[in-house]
């Protein structure tokens, strides 16, 4: 929990500062929900990149990843950490993912925090848990001098039809779309501590 000095900025322990920063804690467990994780931290670094990369004659469809019909029922996923491993570790296609043309690739391979960090692309339910959040998130994010969460991000989930996957757009409270694979969107791994 961030303290404030009488100016509205943040105060950080000696020989800390903005610069040390990896996430923001959106989500905790707090009343014991069945879910990874005693808390969810967002990365305070995004980027831009494909779902997965274009293959028009053998669009990616991940065999063992469940394909969400609709909105109502995606946002209630969340389990981000083991779709991008069922994404990343995908026999038809695992060998033509790189971190920089594969959103759940970039994401499990994120290294800041070191290795007591687990790091994945979120699910659309954990990405739902940080619009509840978004106005403390983007406050904190602006604090430090980092990109607020604002546009359209890829999740985890696939969508029915082969080539495409849900995302979501901040700020849009519940709603979800379907987007091209191949298309670049923003990418903002989260974790679970």
């Amino acid at each position: 929990t961030p303290v404030y000095n009488s100016s509205d900025q943040i105060i950080f322990p000696l020989e800390y500062g903005a610069n040390n920063v990896i996430g923001v804690c959106f989500w905790s467990n707090a009343n014991n929900y069945f879910r990874s994780g005693y808390y969810w931290v967002v990365s305070v670094q995004e980027v831009s990149m494909p779902w997965a990369p274009g293959v028009p004659d053998n669009p990616i469809d991940v065999t063992d990843l469940y394909n969400f019909n609709d909105p109502a029922t995606v946002i209630l996923d969340f389990n981000g950490y083991e779709n991008s491993k069922l994404i990343v570790n995908d026999v038809d296609h695992s060998s033509s993912l790189t971190i920089s043309n594969c959103a759940a690739k970039y994401c499990l391979n994120y290294s800041q925090g070191g290795a007591l960090v687990t790091w994945f692309l979120p699910a659309m339910g954990q990405l739902r848990e940080m619009e509840k959040e978004l106005f403390t998130l983007n406050s904190l994010m602006t604090k430090l001098g980092k990109t607020t969460l604002a546009g359209q991000y890829w999740s985890s989930d696939e969508i029915k039809w082969s080539n495409g996957a849900w995302t979501y757009s901040f700020p849009q409270s519940d709603k979800a779309t379907g987007e091209n694979k191949n298309k670049n969107l923003k990418v903002r791994p989260i974790a679970f501590v």
